[in-house]
């Protein structure tokens, strides 16, 4: 298991060093918002696909449409130069979304579950496609860039796997048992130093940040990681799902990387507006 995880991770370290280093030569945000579009339909379809294993029946393609969509919405410049506004757009999104996964449940010939059905599609699409939308929209702010996106991806990601290391290296006391019972204190207290660390370098290497508030941003990232993993944690269990795919060896599925960056794209997306404001 270990060797795998070190494999796949590897594999995963270095797409994105790679997806970083062309965005940065050649200055093309699309990029990341291709990137963005794939992994969050992928996490979108995991979750229907748990979803359905235990028994609910959300719409996939629904969610999946709505998730690459809210990403694609994420594309539009906030200066309103488009004529529409990104929530404008999502505004719109979110009402069709709403009516057709309703609406859809009659195709199946019975309404009985559109309620449960419908919710699961509309949840999913917010969870995955709405909160992941918010790193193409760093990725456009002037005072974000790439470097607001690195913040994102690596400091949470980084914190997982100290955090794994220190679980493993120290034990003792489970920091959440029923939610996730392999998670320990230990590996909460480290996964959050590494964070921190992480997250200081990124903002003091890119110029994001100076230090007293990339500490604070740092520690925030680490904790918002750590609940948004706790969160996927929760999803899981109530659908008896151990990983949301077997698609990555050591690490589960696609969602299951995703997890940790859910809640810290919004939350940095709303620090950078303020600071640049």
């Amino acid at each position: 298991m270990l060797r795998a995880r070190l494999q796949v991770g590897t594999i995963i370290i270095a797409f994105m060093c790679l997806a970083f280093a062309a965005d940065y030569v050649w200055q093309q945000p699309l990029i990341v918002a291709g990137i963005s579009g794939l992994v969050g339909a992928l996490g979108a379809y995991e979750l229907c696909a748990m979803a359905r294993r235990a028994g609910r029946e959300p719409f996939r393609g629904l969610a999946v449409g709505g998730t690459v969509a809210c990403i694609a919405a994420a594309c539009i410049p906030e200066d309103g130069s488009f004529g529409w506004r990104c929530g404008d757009v999502l505004a719109v999104l979110l009402v069709v979304l709403v009516a057709a996964a309703l609406l859809r449940q009659r195709l199946r010939g019975t309404l009985r579950g559109a309620l449960v059905n419908a919710g699961i599609t509309v949840f999913v699409v917010l969870y995955v496609g709405l909160l992941l939308s918010f790193v193409m929209r760093i990725r456009l702010l002037s005072n974000g860039g790439l470097a607001g996106v690195a913040l994102v991806v690596f400091a949470p990601k980084l914190g997982d796997v100290g955090a794994y290391a220190f679980g493993n290296l120290v034990g003792g006391w489970k920091l959440a048992p029923m939610i996730s019972p392999n998670k320990t204190v230990s590996g909460s207290m480290g996964g959050l130093i590494v964070s921190v660390v992480v997250g200081v370098a990124v903002c003091l290497i890119s110029g994001l940040f100076a230090f007293w508030p990339a500490l604070g941003v740092s520690a925030m990232i680490g904790i918002l990681g750590q609940l948004g993993d706790l969160s996927e944690s929760v999803i899981k269990r109530d659908l008896e799902a151990k990983d949301s795919s077997s698609s990555l060896p050591g690490f589960g599925g696609v969602l299951d990387i995703l997890d940790s960056l859910l809640f810290v794209a919004p939350a940095l997306y709303v620090v950078l507006r303020l600071s640049g404001a």
